[in-house]
């Protein structure tokens, strides 16, 4: 009898599910790993970043740009505006009042406010027959100058003639005082006295006395003045004696 030995390939041979050839050692183990793989890579995306980075950065720059006009009023820095910030405030503003801003950019302050009757000049005319006269005006900008003029007709008989003013000012305002006269016959001014000695917020005092037995006869000047500090909120107060 003949014996014949059948060899079949390796991926012939199954088993169950399983499949594989044998390693030909005794350990009778497979070549293939069927699912015992301890290794088995594991993936999943455990990424946690909670990134809160939130961008805070404010741009606090001001456009300093002097040929910008940064409050559209018209004009720039360049051109004279002193507060590009501020539409109301640059060359062209017509009028500076009482507010304490420069709004006309003249280096000024409320220089164009209207300081009521007295402001400017004042001429009280013939004030022979009067015993004098009081007013109460404002020291605004803090160079003004209020004029007051009047005129005295000194008669022959008149052995005391002559004029007493005084300045009481506001707090913070230093003032003076100037008396001229234009007598009667005279080709001009002539200066008196002037008095500025008594501080800020301190009562200016002038008195002038008349030539005993001369005609004294004209008219007469006088200026009260800022010498330091100014207000166009508080008036100072003006008294002229003649006597």
């Amino acid at each position: 009898m003949k014996y014949y030995l059948l060899l079949l390939p390796c991926w012939m041979i199954t088993v169950g599910l399983q499949y594989g050839c044998l390693d030909g050692d005794d350990s009778g183990s497979s070549s293939l790993d069927l699912g015992k793989d301890t290794n088995a890579a594991t993936y999943g995306d455990t990424d946690t970043d909670t990134d809160t980075d939130t961008d805070t950065d404010t741009d606090t720059d001001t456009d300093t740009d002097t040929d910008m006009d940064q409050d559209g009023d018209g004009y720039t820095s360049a051109e004279g505006d002193c507060d590009d910030n501020d539409p109301n405030v640059n060359p062209g503003v017509h009028s500076d009042d009482c507010d304490g801003v420069d709004e006309d950019c003249d280096n000024e302050v409320d220089e164009d406010f209207i300081g009521g009757t007295y402001d400017g000049e004042t001429d009280f005319g013939d004030m022979t027959d009067s015993l004098g006269v009081s007013v109460d005006a404002y020291i605004n900008p803090e160079d003004d100058a209020d004029s007051f003029y009047l005129y005295l007709d000194d008669e022959w008989w008149d052995f005391s003639f002559g004029l007493t003013l005084e300045v009481d000012p506001p707090s913070g305002v230093d003032v003076g005082i100037e008396l001229y006269a234009w007598y009667n016959g005279a080709s001009d001014w002539e200066q008196l006295d002037f008095v500025d000695d008594a501080g800020t917020g301190g009562v200016e005092h002038l008195e002038w006395g008349g030539t005993a037995g001369g005609d004294d006869s004209g008219s007469y000047g006088f200026f009260v003045y800022g010498a330091q500090g100014q207000s166009c909120t508080e008036t100072y107060h003006l008294s002229v004696e003649i006597w």
